[in-house]
């Protein structure tokens, strides 16, 4: 048995089954279904170039691939060029184009514009949350620490532009206020523990929510929608901060 099965796939986030065409890129280790992995033209972990290898198949084959674009030899296990990257797939073993459907949801962009858009959208401390992305993807995990989210929950949510999460964790905080004072803080720190270890996952999902709604989108309606949806809002955090004071305060 293959020890990716139920892992899940980057791509598509559908877990790894029986029978399923299953590579692995040789510089992250990042397993993919093969028709994914040629669908996105490469791996989907952000910044990394490496080729493949069958991550479900008996030891490599001496036999070679030679590159129709470059005359390269290539191992037959590859599935791309390692010099020129061109594919080396059959036409014949080409996958079909994927069912069209109107209730079908938009295409993921292609991964440069991906992790361009990503990158936009995140603007303050960028290079600290890909890193934290890319670890989460390499582990399969949906929880990773974030100190801020744990300390200023739920006005991390509202400085990060995710308003509803923001605002409903400041309803659930006045709520608890009123049922029982005495348990509110304890309440409270569990609440932000909480926050502190699914933030990450929640932001990352919220980002590419937006990218996906951006991929569809062309300038300058792009960059307004950027520039509105993503960055930082100080005044959310300002507003969110005077609105709970007073609330707190009028229920004292």
């Amino acid at each position: 048995m293959s020890a990716h099965f139920g892992k899940i796939c980057p791509f598509c986030k559908t877990e790894f089954r029986a029978g399923d065409d299953i590579v692995v890129c040789s510089d992250c280790e990042m397993p993919h279904h093969k028709d994914c992995w040629v669908e996105n033209q490469g791996c989907t972990t952000f910044a990394c170039i490496g080729t493949i290898s069958a991550a479900n198949q008996g030891p490599k084959s001496a036999d070679f691939i030679i590159c129709k674009n470059c005359d390269t030899k290539n191992d037959s296990s590859l599935l791309f060029c390692q010099v020129c990257g061109h594919s080396l797939i059959p036409e014949k073993e080409a996958p079909p184009p994927p069912p069209v459907s109107s209730a079908a949801e938009p295409p993921k962009p292609h991964r440069e514009t991906y992790e361009t858009e990503m990158q936009r959208l995140i603007g303050a401390n960028v290079v600290k949350y890909i890193y934290k992305f890319k670890e989460m993807e390499l582990r399969n995990k949906k929880t990773s620490w974030n100190f801020n989210a744990f300390w200023a929950a739920p006005f991390w949510f509202l400085y990060r532009k995710m308003y509803p999460y923001g605002i409903g964790l400041l309803a659930i905080d006045i709520l608890l206020a009123l049922i029982d004072v005495a348990l509110f803080p304890v309440a409270i720190l569990f609440g932000h523990i909480a926050a502190g270890l699914w933030a990450n996952g929640i932001y990352m999902r919220s980002l590419e929510s937006k990218v996906q709604r951006a991929s569809g989108m062309s300038e300058p309606y792009k960059a307004h929608f950027i520039s509105k949806n993503g960055g930082v809002s100080k005044l959310a955090v300002i507003l969110g901060v005077i609105a709970f004071t007073l609330v707190i305060a009028l229920i004292g």
